[in-house]
């Protein structure tokens, strides 16, 4: 009996045996990869980003990581990571089941833009590693935002969660495999940044000035043996100025009002004198001006924006010579002193640090001067009417966020129309009209007060 229980035990295990090893030789050769295929792919939770243009940075991160096989993302709520305890984020792990957390900051700076990720293990909440992406153009740092390749290293010492197995769960029907798409998270509101509320241009001009009649005596009647009228002509003076465009709303608000603002400079010229006859004129020359400037920001790229205004000031333009006692100056050259009201608009173009600005208004003239010597008086030409123009372009370059350096090039020009003179006005007071214009070259530093900074962005820094 005994004996023919070990022989029958005997062949059952050769026959086992058998079985085994020539399974293992008809098994296909690619069998053996088959449990690394299906390990459970790795579920990360990406977190709100904080800084400028925190949407686009984290839209990118979790296109490309969900483009790897390896990974799953989960979609859920966009508020940045507030809470980075261990305890904060592994609460954060739990509500959605993921092994690995991600936050983000992103900041612009100098050298471009950079984004610092914070890498959590999800099983325990703890930092595996913060790493800092970033690139010159826009188009590199999304390009390295959407490779994720430099989180490989955290993502793979994260240990995650513990999963359920085949030993304590019950086997479910194996779904048919679906795209890794990552589901559409809910739209993040726009941040609300308020702009500057204050711009300021300090600096000085070195102008020129042409002063001269048309339809003269001798202009019409030319070897009539009549008198010209003496023009006047100006090589370079210098002028300091100096302008500030207040934002009142602007402090406290990010709507439409912040961008309604109030404009008013002031410039004088200095130091200069006239030789004329023998003898030294000396002359006073002013320009002030108050109103509103309406702004519209507009954004081309992160690193390209411009700046539309529209203009409405009242302006008060004069200039008058004077001489030595006993010279009879205000008998030669008239003096103006223009009113008006200026209506016009500008635009600015910031593109990587380098600053375009262009202007043109409408001088509406209300009054020229009819005081004593002056162009509009009786010794004159009374009942002169004037128009003008002013614009002008500039260039520059922005040093910082407060500071930027400035030169550029303006024309002031008015046109005056005079009355049809008395049959008996002296030679000397009998013309058409005239030209005032004044022509500038100038630099300057503007200066900015900061709107909003991006929340928690870094601080400035060159290196990435």
């Amino acid at each position: 009996m005994k004996v023919r229980l070990s022989r029958g035990l005997a062949v059952a295990a050769l026959t086992a045996l058998s079985s085994v090893a020539l399974g293992a030789f008809a098994a296909p050769a690619g069998a053996q990869s088959a449990p690394a295929e299906n390990a459970p792919k790795k579920r990360i939770f990406v977190a709100g980003f904080k800084g400028p243009k925190p949407t686009s940075a984290r839209e990118t991160l979790t296109r490309g990581l969900s483009d790897d096989a390896r990974y799953e993302v989960i979609a859920g709520e966009v508020a940045p990571l507030d809470d980075t305890s261990p305890s904060g984020v592994l609460a954060l792990a739990e509500k959605y089941d993921a092994d690995v957390v991600v936050s983000g900051k992103t900041a612009l700076k100098k050298k471009g833009w950079q984004a610092t990720l914070d890498v959590y293990d999800g099983g325990d909440g703890r930092l595996i590693e913060s790493v800092t992406l970033g690139g010159r153009s826009y188009d590199e740092y999304q390009g390295a935002l959407a490779s994720g390749d430099e989180l490989d290293g955290a993502l793979a010492r994260a240990l995650g969660r513990p999963r359920a197995t085949a030993d304590n769960q019950v086997a479910e029907p194996e779904a048919a495999e679906e795209p890794n798409v990552v589901e559409s998270a809910p739209a993040e509101a726009p941040q609300k940044l308020r702009p500057s509320p204050l711009d300021l241009r300090l600096g000085a001009r070195l102008y020129a000035r042409d002063f001269s009649y048309t339809d003269t005596l001798a202009q019409l009647f030319p070897g009539g043996g009549f008198t010209d009228l003496v023009s006047y002509n100006l090589a370079a003076a210098p002028m300091p100025f100096g302008q500030a465009t207040w934002y009142p709303a602007a402090h406290f608000s990010d709507r439409w009002f912040a961008h309604v603002g109030v404009r008013g400079g002031y410039e004088q010229g200095v130091a200069t004198t006239v030789a004329f006859q023998g003898g030294v004129l000396e002359q006073a020359h002013s320009l002030w001006y108050a109103g509103l400037r309406g702004r519209l920001p507009i954004e081309f790229a992160p690193t390209s924006h411009a700046e539309l205004g529209a203009l409405a000031t009242f302006a008060n333009h004069s200039f008058s010579i004077g001489g030595a006692p006993g010279q009879p100056a205000q008998s030669v050259f008239p003096s103006v002193d223009y009113k008006m009201l200026e209506l016009g608009g500008d635009a600015e173009w910031r593109i990587d640090g380098l600053i375009l600005g262009a202007y043109a208004k409408y001088l509406l003239v209300v009054d020229v001067g009819s005081g004593p010597g002056q162009i509009a008086s009786a010794e004159w030409f009374s009942g002169t009417q004037a128009v003008g123009v002013d614009f002008g372009g500039n260039v520059g370059w922005e040093i910082s966020r407060v500071f930027d350096l400035l030169a550029g090039i303006d024309v002031r020009a008015y046109g005056l129309d005079f009355p049809a003179p008395a049959a008996d006005a002296a030679q000397d007071r009998v013309a058409g009209g005239a030209r005032d214009r004044y022509i500038s070259f100038w630099g300057g530093l503007g200066i900015h007060w900061p709107g909003d900074a991006p929340p928690e962005a870094p601080a400035a820094d060159d290196d990435f």
